[in-house]
């Protein structure tokens, strides 16, 4: 949850930068074309080379900035406040050759001020208000006057007034694009927190299942060694009886199942790993099909050219899961068709798995996967949520939909990456 918070706050500080570095841009063209309209057309005397190098400046560090976006290194409050007191700066030195605290874009200062106070810690709001309180008094005793503009403007106060409206427009307009982004980034981080939360308590629900599979493969190693000896004896003792003998047939292939997953599964334990392509998924879905006899399964299997895939034992643990309750579903209502669908193409592993069920309701399509629950009586909900967790694992995918026709169809896609072995 730390990291997941850590990587969330980074997210939104990136932002903030980001959105300082366009509005920065606009700030440039703005103060330029300002400077052309004040000397040009108002024939107003300023001195514009100290205006073109401050701008330039400013233009020539948001450069740096932006290819500063383009690292991956993280961004930190402390960079955002020094970006603001750059702002603060460059807004200073302006002001200080245009007539410093009387010009009325002074109120500008209150921008830096706001964006600190929206998205800082409180120290470097502080800060920020401190050094914009600082910067202000500075102007009152420092500064250039501006030239007397007499009556062409209905003399200097009127000029004044006309600024302070200008300065009004300004801080509006970015205040209420920045309000806007605070708004729908409050919005980004509260999503991305709750879909956080949801992944950690789905997990720790993962890490209990897991808990309690260990210990029930432990215990299951006895009563399996017990049934199959019992099997032996009765296939022995009564051969004679067909039907007893095709009963102890088939408890001898479920005992032989699950001692061949318990053995895999310890063989996982164990950290070996082996890759299997193709024919290894066919087998496990044929040895799924023997085991379930009570439906009738239709495969359409095109994984000739699968290669070797590492994850192949996970995936068919999770694959089962669902193959299982595909066959739940359609016997639940009276039907034994399950049809699955096996294809590789452009390093995809694609399996879709149509079942003959009542399917899902909308809200059952939503928690589908993610939150335990199920709409069989005696069902725990546990297997849609496990094969969803170590899909997610391997880079896969689920997905459910309902058939026009009735029924549901689970599609699962895994990406089958070719590894590459040296020598």
């Amino acid at each position: 949850m730390i990291n997941n918070d850590a990587e969330t706050g980074d997210k939104a500080r990136r932002r903030v930068l980001e959105g300082l570095f366009w509005l920065r841009n606009v700030a440039v063209v703005a103060q330029l074309a300002v400077l052309v309209l004040v000397v040009v057309v108002f024939e107003i005397q300023l001195q514009t080379l100290p205006f073109v190098v401050i701008i330039g400046a400013l233009w020539v560090w948001n450069l740096i900035l932006g290819w500063r976006l383009g690292r991956p290194t993280r961004v930190m409050a402390l960079e955002i406040s020094a970006n603001l007191w750059i702002d603060m700066l460059a807004l200073t030195a302006l002001l200080y050759w245009s007539g410093g605290s009387t010009n009325p874009f002074v109120s500008l200062y209150l921008l830096p001020v706001a964006l600190a106070a929206a998205f800082l810690p409180v120290r470097y709001i502080v800060l920020t208000l401190l050094l914009a309180s600082a910067l202000y008094t500075w102007l009152l005793w420092y500064y250039v006057p501006l030239a007397p503009v007499g009556s062409r403007f209905g003399g200097d106060f009127n000029l004044h007034v006309w600024g302070m409206w200008a300065s009004f427009i300004l801080s509006a307009a970015i205040a209420a694009v920045f309000v806007h982004q605070l708004a729908r980034a409050g919005q980004r981080r509260e999503t991305e927190l709750a879909e956080a939360r949801e992944k950690l308590m789905r997990n720790e629900h993962i890490v209990s299942a897991g808990a309690l599979a260990a210990g029930v493969a432990h215990e299951m190693n006895t009563p399996l060694a017990t049934i199959g000896l019992l099997a032996q004896e009765m296939r022995e003792l009564a051969a004679e009886r067909a039907q007893v003998e095709a009963d102890a047939d088939e408890i001898l292939r479920q005992v032989a199942h699950c001692q061949t997953r318990l053995q895999r599964l310890q063989h996982k334990a164990g950290g070996a790993s082996e890759e299997l392509g193709g024919q290894a998924l066919q087998e496990t879905l044929q040895d799924w099909a023997a085991l379930r006899p009570d439906v009738a399964v239709e495969f359409d299997l095109q994984l000739d050219d699968m290669p070797a895939y590492a994850e192949m034992e996970r995936f068919s643990m999770a694959l089962v899961n669902l193959l299982d309750n595909a066959a739940d579903a359609s016997l639940d209502q009276g039907e034994t068709s399950v049809r699955v669908q096996a294809r590789y193409r452009a390093d995809e592993l694609i399996v879709d798995i149509d079942d003959q069920g009542k399917g899902l309701s909308a809200e059952q399509m939503k928690r589908a996967g993610r939150v335990a629950f199920s709409s069989k009586a005696q069902g725990l909900g546990l297997g849609l949520v496990l094969s969803h967790a170590t899909l997610e694992r391997i880079g896969g995918s689920l997905t459910m939909m309902n058939l026009e026709g009735g029924g549901m169809r689970t599609r699962v896609v895994v990406p089958v990456v070719l590894e590459r072995h040296d020598g």
